[in-house]
């Protein structure tokens, strides 16, 4: 009969026991590991405060204040909202530049006083970007096997060093709200099949037209009814703003649409277009350059791009394809300033995914990897406008710094053409409930277990 028995066997330093005193490392802490988060969360969000603050432009609400005075002026008196102007050092004249629906929704804005009016439009702007944040990073931190309140606590503060981010706070601007509406449509309500989707895109087109292209992504996926939903809302609310001032809608949409310089000119290096690059190329010193240039662009861009965001939508990522529609929007229209560019940090986030997946230290980790560097550095240490150049004096110092003044365009245009596609990611990504915040564990079971104690006492 044997009577040996096994050794047991040793601690595993990974399992968090040392093998002198038996003791559980700290790191095996709950409550430890739950304070280190917060820590590193706080730590992020304050170096990052500190060096926007540093280093980063500060237009103090700038276009938000356009936004009041236009309106305001709009509501005093018999005026058309689009004679509004004030004059501008670098723009020469600037006014309200968005469809009538728009000032309309901002009537609240413009009538409340300044400092709430402020203050309620950047707290409503920091909780958008939060929000879209945490959906686009929530399937990210599945896979990391990580808590979502800390990977969107880590991606906010990353994606608000992003200048495209900080200069839409900056500014006052209102691209977020914007990017709710129509990430929120095709997310969840486009994705459940409700009667309300298309709303979101429908009403983001009628404040800022360039939406306009996630309609004509919903007619390439086939999504008949939300298509044709976001076409009503957006036809119903231009019809809503003609009814409250007819006179306004009607030079909004015969004279002022047409009149692209109304937003500022056009060459500058904040122009981060496609027909930006292209007048920097041939930098404004023919007024009659060939313009098929830019109209030939546009269709390959268009025509490239919406191709592989409905390869991504059939192959089952969602979030890349209306990524690369978000990108081709930013592109093709005549003025895209670098505050349009939310997209990039989607587009970052889809790229860290990709890396960090079970292939690592390959050559596909590697190259997805230095993407992802080389775009959230270059967005980050605002690299375009280390290279602006004059209005007319774009070849000044050479091809290499042009190409540096056009680097946002560049790694845009690549982004649409090389952003990796996640098979079938929203079979779990996009599943029911993911989305949405959630209460932590120990608050969701309060009211169980106050009913418990209030039985065991009784």
């Amino acid at each position: 009969m044997d009577t040996t028995t096994k050794a047991e066997p040793e601690p595993d330093a990974s399992d968090g026991v040392t093998s002198e005193g038996g003791s559980r490392g700290p790191l095996s802490n709950p409550r430890t590991v739950f304070w280190l988060r917060v820590a590193a969360i706080v730590v992020l969000m304050a170096v990052v405060w500190i060096l926007a603050d540093r280093f980063g432009e500060h237009h103090r609400l700038f276009d938000f204040r356009i936004y009041r005075k236009a309106v305001l002026f709009w509501l005093d008196g018999d005026n058309i909202l689009y004679n509004y102007s004030q004059p501008d050092k670098t723009n020469y004249n600037l006014g309200f530049t968005y469809p009538p629906f728009a000032a309309l929704i901002m009537i609240p804005l413009a009538v409340l006083p300044y400092g709430l009016a402020k203050w309620s439009h950047l707290i409503v702007m920091s909780a958008a970007l939060a929000l879209m944040c945490y959906w686009v990073a929530t399937p990210l931190a599945r896979r990391l096997k990580q808590p979502a309140w800390f990977v969107c606590g880590l991606v906010v503060p990353l994606a608000f060093a992003l200048e495209p981010i900080r200069e839409s706070l900056s500014f006052g601007q209102v691209n977020h709200e914007l990017a709710v509406l129509i990430i929120g449509d095709l997310l969840f309500l486009c994705r459940r099949n409700s009667k309300w989707a298309g709303i979101g895109i429908g009403l983001a087109t009628a404040i800022k037209l360039t939406p306009g292209i996630f309609i004509i992504y919903l007619l390439l996926t086939k999504r008949w009814r939300p298509a044709f939903m976001s076409m009503f809302w957006a036809t119903a609310a231009t019809v809503l703003a003609a009814a409250f001032d007819l006179r306004s809608s009607v030079k909004f949409w015969l004279v002022t649409f047409w009149d692209s310089s109304r937003v500022g000119i056009l060459d500058q290096t904040s122009n981060t277009s496609v027909n930006g690059m292209i007048l920097r190329w041939f930098d404004q010193r023919d007024p009659n350059y060939p313009r098929w240039i830019y109209l030939l662009a546009v269709l390959l861009v268009v025509g490239y791009g919406m191709w592989r965001a409905v390869r991504a939508y059939r192959q089952g990522d969602e979030i890349c394809a209306l990524t690369i529609v978000g990108l081709i929007g930013v592109m093709v229209s005549p003025v895209s300033w670098i505050h349009h560019n939310f997209w990039i940090v989607p587009a970052l986030v889809v790229l860290a995914d990709v890396a960090l997946r079970k292939d690592r230290w390959t050559r596909r980790f590697w190259a997805w990897t230095g993407l992802f560097m080389v775009v959230y550095w270059s967005f980050a240490l605002t690299l375009s406008l280390r290279f602006a150049e004059v209005t007319t004096k774009h070849w000044l110092h050479g091809p290499f710094w042009w190409i540096g003044e056009n680097s946002y365009v560049i790694l845009s245009l690549v982004l649409i053409v090389a952003l990796p596609i996640r098979r079938g990611t929203d079979e779990l990504d996009l599943a029911k409930g993911n989305f949405w915040p959630r209460w932590p564990s120990r608050l969701a079971s309060w009211p169980e277990r106050r009913a418990a104690a209030r039985a065991n006492a009784g």
